[in-house]
């Protein structure tokens, strides 16, 4: 059986800069591992801090913290949100509230879950 695959956002802070990455993976080591290898934004990441776990922040649920170090001793500070893989699709309403209520409905009706009796 395979592993279920989860999407992992990543919202980095690193020299002045805040950039936002996704990966799908397995795991959040597999996530962090996959992000490292194929960020387009973000070079010299200090591979051997990778296997620091990392943090779950105060006040969250699921909203996790990692601060590592480029080649030119700059920090990087990642903040990781796990998710399910399917996202939101674009296009249902311009307002992102009126898209993820109107997502949500149509998720219920696919369930038989919200139906008018």
């Amino acid at each position: 059986m395979t592993k279920p695959k989860y999407l992992f956002s990543f919202v980095v802070e690193h020299a002045g800069h805040t950039i936002v990455e996704e990966v799908v993976a397995s795991s959040m080591r597999a996530a962090i591992k996959r992000w490292a290898t194929t960020s387009t934004a973000i070079t010299g990441i200090d591979s051997e801090r990778l296997f620091d776990p990392p943090s779950l922040i105060d006040g969250t649920k699921n909203v996790w913290c990692l601060a590592l170090f480029d080649s030119q001793e700059r920090r990087i500070l990642i903040n990781i949100i796990p998710t399910l893989r399917r996202a939101i699709p674009s296009g249902y309403a311009s307002d992102p509230d009126e898209r993820l209520k109107g997502f949500l409905r149509r998720s219920r009706r696919r369930q038989g879950r919200g139906r008018k009796q």
